[in-house]
């Protein structure tokens, strides 16, 4: 799941072989929210997990499962309340196999002073004024905001306040660097997206590919610093990627995007290469990394993760996410040479002479 697309999603604890299903009844939570801090808002869900004599996929399909009626709160720094409101009919996934509509708790975070802080604590608090006896508790730091400084901005033609953005040779390997702090609120894992922003016959479209989520403290393909991290790209793995979005022959100026000019002041420079990293929290990166399907061990019971803790039986994760979407400096943009170009049948741009400019 990229982490772009972060949002409520229905978790249950994990299939174990030696559950009894003739134990007394009780309540299973399961509360999910992840803090993006470059968001507006954001929300919050609780369900109850269920074990039904039958089939349990068509029970999900016909029962809304959702927690009504709590009271959510995240506390943030220097006293700082956040009250949630409960939306309800919130559509889902047409595609899956629950039920069509949800209940979610939405914690508005637009504005100032309502803003998340990267590096600070936020404390969820989950209540229920009809059941006193329960409480679920979880705490996150919001990950510093990650600084590219690689590729950046660099010296334009004639000095400030002109700047130029790099031109990048991807058939060869290439490295995108970013700072990695290792403090209080740093994140613990990252993720690495590339976009490419065209037009296709003049209607705008969007190519973009994921990289591998990876920890703090190492590089993927690179050596990483005590102070930075880096993903390297394999020789034209960004072009086989983006060409699965830009379908045709080499050449054939099926497509368009803004690649000029190379020189000026940022707010002009073209925004059609981008690299965006994203901070991961500690407790979402051990969650992501124990639901992964690699470490699941069929022999042996999996232990479920979660960072929440209640009066009653709870699963789930609250954790934060951080991109450097919003900054004004160290944004990742850059241009692709022509080889790209031609590869990728943008611009109408023509084969360059390299005999190497090929797939």
């Amino acid at each position: 799941m990229m982490l772009a697309s972060f949002g409520p999603a229905l978790l249950l604890p994990s299939c174990k072989p030696n559950i009894d299903i003739t134990a007394p009844p009780k309540d299973i939570f399961v509360v999910f929210g992840v803090l993006d801090a470059t968001d507006t808002v954001q929300y919050i869900r609780v369900i109850k997990g269920f074990l039904v004599d039958g089939d349990a996929i068509q029970y999900a399909k016909e029962n809304d499962i959702s927690v009504k009626g709590l009271t959510v709160k995240l506390n943030g720094p220097s006293g700082k309340v956040f009250n949630a409101t409960q939306v309800d009919n919130v559509p889902t996934d047409t595609a899956g196999d629950f039920y069509p509509y949800t209940t979610l708790y939405r914690i508005e975070t637009k504005g100032t002073g309502n803003r998340l802080i990267p590096g600070e604590k936020y404390m969820l608090e989950v209540t229920d004024a009809a059941d006193p006896s329960l409480k679920f508790e979880a705490y996150t730091y919001i990950p510093l905001t990650p600084l590219i400084t690689t590729p950046d901005y660099g010296p334009g033609a004639g000095g400030p306040p002109n700047v130029s953005i790099p031109k990048l040779d991807l058939e060869l390997a290439y490295r995108v660097q970013w700072q990695a702090k290792r403090i209080t609120g740093a994140p613990y894992g990252y993720e690495l997206r590339t976009f490419l922003y065209f037009e296709n016959q003049g209607v705008p479209d969007t190519a973009d590919y994921v990289s591998d989520m990876f920890l703090n403290g190492s590089g993927v393909r690179c050596a990483a610093s005590t102070s930075s991290m880096c993903f390297e790209f394999n020789p034209k793995e960004l072009i086989y990627e983006f060409k699965k979005d830009l379908p045709g022959a080499p050449g054939n100026g099926l497509y368009s995007y803004d690649d000029d000019p190379a020189n000026g002041a940022k707010e002009i420079l073209p925004k059609s290469l981008r690299f965006e990293v994203t901070g991961i929290d500690t407790f979402l990166t051990r969650y992501m990394i124990a639901n992964n399907p690699q470490f699941t061990d069929f022999n042996s019971d999996k232990p479920e993760y979660t960072n929440l803790k209640g009066t009653k039986d709870v699963y789930g994760v609250f954790g934060s996410i951080n991109k450097n979407y919003y900054l004004d400096i160290h944004n990742g943009y850059a241009i692709m040479d022509n080889c790209a170009e031609w590869l990728l049948g943008l611009n109408n741009t023509p084969q360059p002479a390299n005999t190497n400019c090929q797939l």
